[in-house]
């Protein structure tokens, strides 16, 4: 089994926790809510934080693949779907620098059938891994729409 992306789990979650565990700290530590106006307004953003982080972990996963599926590993749930059921792997305008290294968006669509939104992969511009994961799905689904 090969990784195709193993970041992307990590990458929904940081955001949202880190503003949770900000908010926690700053409510505690440095301002603590006095009226009933400042109470809900706490509540109400560590509820939706918590439902910003439930959401990612729900529809978030990690891609692996082998020669006849591509496995979709997530925090609560898991999935294998056939490679003839990716449509499209497609570049976004999305793009990332750290540390001088540019990684780029790539979005793999689903046929409807599958019923899974379309999963994100970031991968350097000459990164050989997207190339090859088209490639064996080339072999099942020769329709397979891949855009660089």
């Amino acid at each position: 089994m090969k990784q195709l992306s193993g970041s992307n789990i990590f990458n929904a979650l940081a955001s949202p926790v880190l503003l949770l565990v900000g908010l926690v700290i700053y409510v505690v530590k440095f301002k603590q809510p006095s009226t009933a106006g400042q109470y809900g307004l706490t509540i109400f953003g560590c509820v939706c934080l918590a439902a910003w982080i439930y959401a990612a972990m729900r529809n978030t996963f990690n891609l692996f693949y082998d020669d006849q599926f591509l496995y979709l590993k997530g925090v609560l749930s898991q999935r294998k779907v056939p490679l003839q059921m990716v449509t499209r792997i497609q570049i976004t305008n999305e793009m990332l620098k750290v540390m001088g290294i540019t990684f780029w968006k790539y979005n793999v669509a689903f046929d409807p059938a599958a019923g899974i939104d379309d999963q994100p992969v970031w991968e350097t511009w000459d990164d050989k891994d997207l190339d090859e994961f088209a490639a064996v799905v080339r072999q099942h689904n020769p329709g397979i729409i891949v855009r660089r």
